[in-house]
């Protein structure tokens, strides 16, 4: 934790947007996506709103623009909303309401049905993306003391725990596929040659000539250009172990509790 406060309170003074006061704050929540409060980053890019803490209806539109969330902002990594997402005419067309199954390969929208209708659906729900999960993380320790600035004394850390249908297409996917890949999500013109970067937090490296993680920021004088922020090769996070566990359904339960039967 040490590192990564060292490290975004330097780069913070080399890069215009973030060379402000409090500038390794803001670089550091343009790099989670949310501010210390939990405000989300789209929505107010520039300083914290603790009114927006417990805001969660955005979807990082207009999706080519660098100026808001960055792309491989860790929120954004993990749970890319409009990123992957066929798009519904241009890159701003957005109709509150609507969206594109994200696993039919047309463009046609389907409207969400109100769920307090008493009228019938008009057509079968669309089917949800496979890879989004349930995820619930809970921080222990307290944050870094003045007396902390060469070493620190206590232990911090998170306990993650996320519920998937599918091991193959939830937590396993998203760690090699989206956090550790440097051009996901894909199509973003307006950032660096080498892609949007790798989440900021949580990327691994997969193999021994695997490159050294980076992200893109927007650099706070062109709306074209983004800078380039080298992670290096150490991990921030020190991953000590994980299980996967069998949690069915009250109705699975349900199922392997009665006896079966005969046909």
């Amino acid at each position: 934790m040490l590192t990564m406060l060292r490290f975004v309170e330097e780069a913070a003074k080399n890069i215009p947007n973030f060379a402000v006061e409090n500038g390794g704050e803001k670089l550091a929540a343009h790099m989670m996506g949310r501010w210390k409060s939990g405000a989300p980053v789209a929505l107010t890019p520039n300083k914290d709103d603790p009114s927006l803490a417990r805001r969660n209806d955005f979807d990082f539109r207009p999706k080519q623009s660098i100026l808001g969330c960055p792309f491989a902002a860790h929120i954004r990594k993990m749970r890319p909303r409009a990123d992957h997402l066929p798009d519904l005419g241009n890159d701003d067309d957005f109709v509150k309401g609507q969206f594109t199954d994200p696993l039919v390969h047309d463009t046609s929208a389907v409207t969400i049905q109100d769920v307090d209708s008493d009228e019938e659906p008009d057509a079968a729900p669309p089917r949800e993306d496979a890879s989004v999960i349930l995820r619930r993380g809970i921080t222990f320790g307290p944050e870094l003391g003045p007396d902390e600035t060469e070493k620190t004394t206590k232990s911090r850390g998170v306990y993650f725990t996320c519920y998937q249908s599918d091991i193959r297409d939830g937590f396993n996917f998203l760690m090699t596929r989206w956090a550790s890949n440097s051009v996901f999500p894909s199509s973003k013109h307006k950032t660096h040659e080498h892609g949007p970067g790798m989440d900021p937090f949580i990327n691994q490296r997969q193999r021994q000539d695997h490159p050294e993680g980076h992200v893109c920021v927007h650099d706070g004088e062109d709306s074209e250009k983004a800078h380039r922020l080298g992670l290096g090769k150490d991990a921030w996070v020190d991953q000590r172990g994980g299980e996967y566990f069998f949690t069915p359904s009250i109705r699975g339960l349900r199922w392997f509790c009665n006896a079966p039967q005969d046909q």
